[in-house]
C-alpha cells in the first residue's frame, strides 16, 4: 500500500477535527501567539514537535503553519505527513549516520552524496501501516489587517517493522554509492542503533 494514496487520508483523525468554543480549551500560551482557539488541550508533541518511539511506532510531525480555511489546513498537514514519511525516515537516518563522515573533504563529499542519494531513493518507498495518530490545530489572530489563520500539526505513526525495513533500503542505497568499507561500516552501525528497538 503506496503512502501517497489519499485514500489512506480519509476518515482519519476524523474525532481530532472537531471545531471547540472560542473560549474553550485555550491552555497555550494565547497572549504571546495570539490563539483564538484550539480543538483540544496541546499535547505535549505538538510543543516539542516530536514524539519519542513507544513499544509498536515511530513518530513524526508535520505542520502546516498557516491555513485560512481548516478543513484544508487539516488536510494538507495530513496528506504531507503521509506522502513524505519515506523522506522523513530517511532523513532522520541520515542525522543518525552524519557523524560517519570523514575529515577528507573529497570523501566527505561523497558521502554527503551517498547521504542524499539513499535518502532520496526512499522517497519512491512504499511504507506501510502509516496512519495519523492526532491531530491539534490553533487558530490564530491575524497580524492588523489580516484575518485570522489556523496552524495545524498531525503527528503521524509509523510501525517499528517498516523502520527496520526502510533503514535497510537507505543502507543498501548508500552503500552502492561509497564504497569505502571503514565508512560503510561506520554507517551501518549508526543505522543499526537508530532501528535498533525494532527487533524486540
Amino acid at each position: 500500500m503506496k503512502i501517497l494514496l489519499v485514500s489512506i487520508i480519509i476518515g482519519l483523525s476524523s474525532g481530532c477535527t472537531t471545531t471547540s468554543s472560542q473560549t474553550e480549551h485555550v491552555k497555550v500560551a494565547a497572549e504571546d501567539r495570539g490563539v483564538i482557539r484550539n480543538n483540544k488541550q496541546q499535547p505535549q508533541w505538538a510543543v516539542d514537535q516530536v514524539k519519542a518511539k513507544d513499544g509498536q511506532n515511530f513518530y513524526f510531525v508535520s505542520i502546516v503553519e498557516k491555513s485560512y480555511k481548516l478543513n484544508i489546513g487539516i488536510e494538507k498537514a495530513k496528506t504531507d505527513a503521509l506522502g513524505n514519511v519515506a523522506q522523513m525516515i530517511g532523513t532522520d537516518i541520515a542525522k543518525a549516520a552524519s557523524t560517519a563522515a570523514s575529515g577528507d573533504p573529497s570523501t566527505a563529499e561523497g558521502v554527503q552524496e551517498a547521504f542524499e542519494s539513499a535518502t532520496a531513493a526512499l522517497s519512491k518507498t512504499s511504507v506501510s501501516g502509516v496512519t495519523v495518530d492526532d491531530v491539534y490545530w490553533e487558530e490564530i489572530k491575524g497580524a492588523t489587517g489580516e484575518k485570522s489563520y489556523f496552524s495545524v500539526s498531525v503527528l503521524v505513526a509509523v510501525p517499528k517493522t517498516e523502520i527496520a525495513r526502510v533503514s535497510k533500503i537507505w543502507l543498501d542505497k548508500f552503500n552502492k554509492k561509497n564504497n569505502t568499507k571503514s565508512i560503510q561500516d561506520d554507517v551501518k552501525r549508526k543505522v543499526e542503533d537508530y532501528s535498533s528497538s525494532t527487533e524486540g
